[in-house]
């Protein structure tokens, strides 16, 4: 009698220490439903691509959308052995459903060109920040193969400054790490044609120690590091913008050699592109973290001028990222993280959250074609996720990617017809003055729900529409009892991840229990341009608030 005790309370240990799910009596396990695949992959196509959707998950049904918003189950429903036809740039996003569950979701983005042959191709990026081979070796791998997909042989990369993130703190040696990995992927990719070119930037310790670590090819000899090179026939300046308005030496060489090529009539409406690190002041993105002014001077008379630079962080999906004043400035993004305009607030796991980072890799992608340059804005990866986890900084994810490739926007067409400053400037189109003035919208008979309202109530609607894209959220709420502003807020719309959230759910915390409430929604774009309002008044659960007694002779 004494073994068969012992025997059930040594069963009985055993199985409270199993986890649920191995017991018999367990509930059984909600099946996973897999990621559809696309049957061609990311990349750049020539006219059209015919795509197939497949999901290893049997009875599920498949669900797209064609402008990189999060499908849902009132999406376009695949239909199968009807493959999509894209015949223009397009960002597929797709889930897979089976009985209410869905799969993770994901994004396919196919470029489509025509058969005009570019007569030069280069990728753009800045803000690399590599410190070591733990965190960049994945992701740059998974970076070039992105870079492959859409060219598989460029003819340059650039990297416009900041390879690490030195900041006094004794890190140069960490260009030797960022020269391996890109020697690594190089080879790996077989780009041995492929030219690389740096410029220096803040985070880089010194010319000198860039000098010493990369390649003489990759960078210059030059003792304040700027100097000029030739790709593909077009001229390339690489600055120092650490000190370029107040270097006269680097001004008067980059005056001189630029009247130098204007003097040659063919190279009128040929393409120049000057590398700065730091953006230009009172260019793209309403001059936010520019420096540099004298440059704008110094450039105001060469309208094929394109500079690209990064430093800001900013990203490229928001479309101030281009300007054209006098000549053309681009915005690269951020090879390590994106930021956007500072101020505003981020829907997280924790809550709502101040943000401005966000964990997302961006870069350009340029062909120069006669009389004009082609822009692509790529994002290396866009997987939503929070640049802090449990508190610490996290902002470099680890492939693989959901969302490897997708685009971050239409695509710029900078054109350069014309012999003259004036007739070239004729054909500028991202200008102040071209700003763009359409207001998002909301669906017609859009409704805000709010939810939860025991606890902290969750505030749920549809997103707005725009021809470029939502920026944020304006969220006011207001006592119905005597319209006093109890929250006003400014909540991006979660447009730098792909897929787009198709839903915005935002926490109203700190709200009054058994309160009566009215909440005004307004999508704002990133010109400023607002869309009408909705509405919903409700009343929270909860504990009301405590009243304070007025004691006798305090009242006035």
């Amino acid at each position: 009698m004494t073994r068969i005790l012992t025997l059930i309370i040594a069963i009985a240990v055993v199985c409270s220490a199993l986890p649920v799910s191995n017991i018999t009596f367990a509930k059984e396990n909600i099946e996973v439903v897999e990621t559809p695949k696309a049957s061609e992959p990311s990349g750049r196509y020539e006219n059209k691509k015919v795509v197939s959707l497949s999901t290893k998950t049997k009875n599920a049904h498949i669900y797209y959308t064609l402008d990189g918003t999060l499908p849902n189950k009132n999406s376009n429903k695949y239909k199968e052995n009807k493959p999509l036809i894209i015949t223009k740039t397009t960002n597929l996003s797709v889930i897979a459903m089976k009985k209410g569950v869905s799969s993770k979701p994901a994004t396919f983005a196919y470029i489509i060109k025509t058969k005009e042959k570019p007569l030069l191709q280069f990728v753009a990026m800045s803000d690399v920040h590599v410190g070591s081979h733990e965190m960049g070796d994945a992701r740059y791998e998974s970076f070039f193969d992105t870079i492959a997909s859409i060219f598989p042989k460029p003819d340059a990369i650039l990297s416009v400054g900041d390879m690490i993130n030195d900041n006094g703190n004794d890190k140069p040696n960490d260009h030797k790490i960022v020269k391996e990995i890109f020697q690594d992927n190089l080879k790996r990719k077989n780009m041995t044609d492929t030219k690389i070119q740096m410029a220096i930037g803040n985070h880089d310790s010194t010319v000198a120690k860039m000098q010493e670590h990369y390649p003489a090819e990759w960078f210059t000899n030059q003792k304040n590091g700027y100097y000029e090179t030739q790709i593909g026939g077009y001229y390339f300046f690489f600055l120092n913008g650490n000190n370029y308005n107040s270097d006269t030496a680097q001004r008067n060489w980059l005056k001189s050699r630029l009247a130098e090529i204007k003097s040659d009539p063919k190279n009128s409406n040929k393409p120049i592109f000057v590398n700065v690190h730091q953006p230009i002041s009172n260019t793209v993105m309403d001059g936010q973290q520019a420096s540099n002014p004298n440059l704008n001077i110094d450039l105001k008379d060469y309208p094929q001028v394109i500079t690209l630079s990064g430093h800001s962080h900013l990203n490229t999906n928001d479309d101030r990222s281009i300007y054209q004043k006098d000549f053309t400035s681009l915005n690269l993004g951020s090879m390590s993280y994106i930021e956007s305009d500072h101020g505003y607030q981020a829907v997280t796991e924790a809550g709502l959250a101040g943000r401005f980072e966000f964990p997302v890799s961006q870069a350009l992608f340029i062909e120069v074609y006669k009389n004009r340059v082609e822009v692509e804005r790529v994002a290396l990866n866009a997987d939503p996720g929070d640049v802090y986890e449990g508190g610490k900084w996290s902002a470099e994810p680890k492939p693989p990617f959901n969302s490897a490739g997708v685009t971050t926007g239409e695509k710029w067409v900078i054109e350069l017809k014309g012999e003259t400053i004036e007739e070239i400037k004729s054909n500028f189109k991202y200008t102040a003055a071209n700003r763009n003035k359409v207001a998002p919208q909301f669906k017609r008979n859009s409704k805000v729900k709010v939810e939860n309202l025991d606890a902290v109530p969750n505030l749920t609607f549809l997103q707005a529409k725009d021809d470029q894209m939502v920026h944020h959220y304006e969220v006011k709420v207001t006592k119905e009892k005597n319209g006093f502003v109890v929250e006003n807020l400014k909540v991006f719309s979660n447009y730098m991840f792909s897929p787009i959230p198709d839903n915005m759910n935002i926490p109203l915390e700190g709200l009054d229990g058994q309160t009566n409430y009215k909440v005004e929604v307004t999508a704002v774009d990133s010109y400023g341009n607002k869309s009408s309002s909705i509405q919903e008044a409700f009343k929270t659960g909860g504990t009301p608030p405590e009243i304070t007694p007025i004691e006798d002779g305090k009242m006035q």
